[in-house]
């Protein structure tokens, strides 16, 4: 019969792998929908400018108790809309 023990260097090593996978699970997932900072974030506005695009209907939304959930292709399609085409 075999015994293995496991020294404070395995243990180190078998946590460094563990971070590194459990960290590359959340890699590569797009969300659907995005909080304020998010949406502020992709469209790079403030705001003030976030607000006046939910306002206008330019951008769908939902509200999400007291906060609004923008929908990533919806903000995705009004950058595309602005686009200016190049020469």
């Amino acid at each position: 019969m075999e015994i293995n023990i496991a020294t404070k260097e395995d243990i180190t090593s078998l946590k460094q792998e563990l971070l590194s996978v459990i960290n590359g699970i959340g890699q590569g997932i797009v969300k659907k929908h995005l909080n304020k900072s998010e949406a502020m974030e992709l469209l790079g506005v403030k705001e003030d400018k976030l607000n006046l695009l939910r306002h206008n209907r330019q951008i769908s939304f939902y509200p999400s108790g007291k906060t609004f959930m923008y929908d990533r292709e919806s903000c995705e399609r009004y950058l595309q809309s602005i686009m200016i085409a190049a020469v």
